[in-house]
């Protein structure tokens, strides 16, 4: 009987009802997921569009030089006629 009364006060005593269990074990680690993983994902998205941003950019001057350099010939008497 003693042992029986060991055995349940053990079981009581370390017993994790399904409630808590839940918290700890999955809405504690998503929380703490969240909060890091989330702006981690922003900056990554944000690092990752960095090389469209100079392309487009790389884009735009390279197209503003040629125009330049078309009115540059025109301007200076050159026969050709540049398009």
């Amino acid at each position: 009987m003693l042992m029986l009364a060991l055995y349940l006060t053990a079981i009581a005593a370390f017993y994790v009802p399904p409630v808590v269990k839940a918290i700890l074990l999955y809405f504690f680690p998503m929380s703490v997921y969240a909060l890091v993983a989330s702006p981690l994902t922003i900056l990554l998205i944000g690092f990752a569009s960095i090389p469209f941003g100079m392309a487009i950019a790389y884009g735009q001057a390279w197209r503003q030089s040629a125009s330049s350099i078309r009115v540059l010939l025109q301007q200076n008497g050159s026969r050709r006629v540049y398009r």
